[in-house]
């Protein structure tokens, strides 16, 4: 620790592969199994544990919030359409609708460039020694494969944060910890994990417009920061009762599909917010398992 260096048996990670997703492992859609060491995992629990230094930094939208939190945030505003802080109390009552663009990064964690990152851990003055600890951590890493017992040879990890470690979403969340502030001067924005969530209430072309405004924000800092979008999984769904399905909103020449409903956080949303497909999901993963318990109680 005191050298503010990790040695490098500690650093390294095995990717667990099955038998059957053996032969995809050179697919980009292949999600790997990472395994790293005790030690390693001892280690940044440590310097989390320093993370109230950090945290007073950080938006308001990425601090320690539970998925019911940000449920209910999105729900009171897509339902009242009021910004925290008193900022604008108009309601969908009293007309227009609110347009709404998902956006998610493509492999967010594994796509990270450490310079970049370090670069924004410099900036929130962290102790020199505590950014050299994380440079070692992030940037010496080597990494192997596990199929069935054999090991793949040994390779360098030029990019991307260490999963199934505590340090890891920290460092993620101050990656991202500025979006929030590019974007809100154009439309609402709500984030979880690797998931953008752009709002505006549109009443005229203008809030039209302004929600443009803020997805091509969200686009240049995509590009600048080399967090890819995934324009096939960036959708639109618009909330409200007479609603205008004539906007169209764009991502790199590409119009997003616009969508009836769209699940989030484990909950499905429609456009008229009644939840009748939510419910139906409910009732019948209820109606499996009530099959299931059938079928136990007569062996």
């Amino acid at each position: 620790m005191l050298s503010s260096k990790v040695p490098g048996y500690l650093a390294d990670d095995i990717h667990l592969a099955s038998e059957s997703s053996a032969r995809s492992l050179r697919s980009s859609s292949e999600r790997k199994c990472s395994v790293t060491r005790v030690h390693s995992r001892f280690g940044d629990k440590c310097f989390a544990a320093a993370g109230p230094r950090i945290w007073n930094n950080l938006h308001a939208n990425l601090r320690d919030k539970e998925v019911s939190w940000f449920l209910k945030r999105l729900i009171h505003y897509v339902t009242a359409t009021a910004y925290y802080g008193g900022m604008d109390s108009r309601t969908i009552e009293n007309g227009g609708q609110i347009n709404t663009i998902y956006t998610d990064f493509e492999k967010a964690f594994d796509k990270v460039p450490h310079h970049l990152l370090l670069k924004k851990l410099q900036s929130y003055n962290l102790n020199v020694n505590v950014v050299q600890w994380i440079r070692s951590f992030l940037c010496y890493r080597k990494q192997r494969v596990k199929i069935n017992g054999c090991y793949s040879g040994w390779a360098d990890v030029i990019s991307g944060i260490p999963q199934g470690t505590i340090l890891g979403p920290i460092l993620f969340i101050i990656y991202i910890n500025d979006l929030p502030e590019i974007c809100e001067q154009f439309a609402r924005i709500y984030l979880f994990a690797d998931d953008a969530k752009l709002f505006k209430h549109v009443i005229c072309d203008e809030d039209h417009k302004a929600l443009k405004l803020g997805l091509n924000a969200l686009q240049d800092w995509s590009n600048k920061w080399l967090l890819k979008l995934n324009i096939l999984k960036c959708k639109t769904i618009f909330f409200g009762r007479n609603i205008n399905k004539n906007y169209t909103y764009f991502l790199q020449g590409t119009q997003l599909e616009r969508l009836e409903h769209m699940k989030d956080l484990a909950v499905i949303f429609d456009n008229e917010l009644n939840f009748v497909q939510h419910c139906k999901e409910k009732i019948n993963t209820a109606y499996s398992y009530l099959g299931i318990i059938k079928r136990i109680s007569y062996i």
